[in-house]
């Protein structure tokens, strides 16, 4: 017990590295020159006729409004954010329409405003 209070003893190339803190790289730093690579140009692509045209891309599905987003800030129940949270990540593993959060929510609060009066339906 009375060796494990004592002290430990470094070798003393520890010790001097210790006392010299970091220690400095042996070679020296390259230096970098500032040469600009050169441009070179190729061809454009000639589509030929035995080529199949590329695929369109697919547009991203707009909503069925095309008014502007704004932001708001409501609290909910936090049983009710993990419920959201789940229906949502579910929903985008089954690819299934509307999935993120903020579409869902769009949705439901959309179908409530009609629900009770407060909005006329969509055409």
């Amino acid at each position: 017990m009375a060796e494990a209070m004592q002290p430990a003893t470094l070798p003393p190339e520890a010790i001097a590295l210790i006392k010299q803190g970091t220690p400095k790289p042996q070679t020296e730093t390259p230096l970098v020159s500032s040469v600009k690579p050169r441009e070179v140009s190729t061809p454009a692509p000639v589509a030929t006729a035995t080529e199949t045209p590329a695929k369109p891309r697919a547009k991203k599905e707009q909503p069925a409004t095309a008014s502007p987003l704004v932001s708001i800030y409501v609290r909910l129940p936090s049983d009710l954010s993990q419920s959201l949270l789940k229906a949502s990540l579910e929903r985008k593993m089954n690819k299934t329409r509307p999935f993120t959060q903020q579409d869902i929510i769009a949705e439901a609060l959309q179908t409530w405003l009609q629900k009770n009066g407060s909005q006329p339906e969509k055409n």
